[in-house]
């Protein structure tokens, strides 16, 4: 079809949907009605119905998406993505904290150990004072959007009963400064290392995007119609979603793994918490978000023509140039009618440029190049001048330990 065509044929199908998405409002609201309390914030902000009509509509592989969306996500245990992640002939077990061996603990052998591993999880030390009062604050945010349960004192909680999660943060550097990232850790409590894997999760690479590029330039040099005047014919842009795994619910059967342990600096003590969204730690979280974004990708091309290239969270678009912004346009119409969000700070517009994977990818008539991004090198210079420091630091302090070994050794 030539370019015109298309353009036309995409607005003309995006009306449609949204209308649609109008038509099956009361049908949104019933289901919505009948979710557990702790799935209100989560899947009752998504429009079911309508998620359904697009999966289908596209030839969606994943036929079961829809139910698992409703009825929420393992954390961990047999895992798998729904057929649209990679198949492994030989189902890969998660490796135990037990030194040198392949220990994967069943759910009825976790369980059973609740109490023994929440002890060892409550003599776990509270992270370092400003970590601890930022990731604080997050999880009260988390209280308040509604992604987290009251916090609980733990002498609250049958802990024989639940499995508790440490949690923790690292601090990471954004185009806007430092900030701390909020991580469950489910490695310490053992609940990764009951996950059998039977599918994995796949990221696209800085070589998808440029292939499609590539691909998209050669059709459009092949397409009717007048070449364009001047600049390159294909551009490139990225969205990002807000919330990502807190946006999907764990399973039903599998709550009672879903209890943070938080350190309140205030009062000096854990707090803890269910996590009404699918936390970010756990193995099962992964694939969770990969059917997520893998029905994204799918609508997109399907239903739109539109090259969309995922790296988790992260969305890459690549279209004509001519076109414009409206296969962004397009993106944020149906995440909004179906009730995600994207990140509008994080938005880079389709262009000729954009920073995706920590490269700058510019397009130009000559074709497409990839560079470091500044912000990226300048992260990576930090991380290498730590990693010296650190060296030497640690070379000073065992040259000390000699010297006074030696020392100690004199007569």
């Amino acid at each position: 079809r030539d370019p015109p065509s298309v353009f036309m044929g995409r607005r003309l199908q995006l009306e449609f949907l949204l209308r649609r998405a109008k038509e099956l409002q009361p049908e949104r609201e019933a289901l919505a009605a009948i979710l557990p309390p702790r799935m209100k914030k989560t899947i009752g902000r998504l429009h079911l119905p309508l998620i359904w009509a697009l999966a289908t509509a596209a030839g969606f592989e994943d036929t079961a998406f829809v139910e698992a969306l409703q009825f929420g996500f393992p954390l961990t245990g047999p895992l798998r993505a729904g057929g649209v992640g990679r198949h492994l002939d030989n189902p890969r077990l998660a490796r135990g904290k037990k030194e040198g061996s392949r220990y994967v603990p069943s759910l009825d052998e976790l369980h059973q150990q609740c109490e023994s591993l929440n002890r060892i999880t409550l003599a776990r030390p509270p992270p370092e004072d400003e970590v601890a009062a930022k990731v604080w604050e997050k999880s009260l945010q988390e209280v308040q959007d509604g992604r987290l349960g009251p916090l609980r004192d733990v002498s609250s909680l049958p802990l024989d009963q639940v499995l508790l999660v440490p949690r923790f943060g690292v601090w990471e550097l954004r185009s806007k400064g430092w900030r701390v990232r909020v991580i469950d850790d489910y490695k310490f409590n053992q609940v990764n290392s009951a996950a059998t894997l039977y599918e994995t999760s796949f990221v696209d690479t800085l070589d998808d995007i440029t292939g499609t590029i590539v691909e998209l330039q050669r059709a459009l040099a092949q397409a009717p119609g007048p070449p364009p005047q001047c600049g390159p014919r294909v551009s490139l842009g990225l969205d990002d979603f807000v919330g990502a795994f807190k946006t999907i619910s764990p399973a039903e059967d599998q709550r009672w793994l879903a209890w943070v342990l938080i350190w309140d600096p205030v009062e000096q003590c854990y707090k803890a918490a269910e996590m009404y969204g699918c936390p970010f730690g756990a193995l099962g979280s992964v694939l969770a978000w990969h059917r997520v974004g893998l029905f994204w990708r799918t609508i997109m091309r399907r239903l739109f023509n539109i090259p969309m290239l995922l790296y988790v969270d992260d969305a890459q678009l690549v279209d004509a140039a001519a076109f414009g912004t409206q296969a962004q346009h397009i993106f944020q119409a149906l995440t909004e009618a179906t009730g995600w969000v994207l990140d509008a700070e994080k938005r880079q517009p389709l262009g000729p440029s954009a920073v995706a994977l920590g490269a700058k990818g510019v397009l130009g008539d000559s074709g497409l190049s990839w560079t470091l991004d500044k912000e990226r090198a300048d992260d990576l210079e930090r991380q290498l001048e730590a990693a010296r420091a650190e060296t030497s630091a640690a070379r000073a302090e065992a040259e000390r330990l000699r010297r006074e070994k030696t020392e100690a050794r004199k007569p």
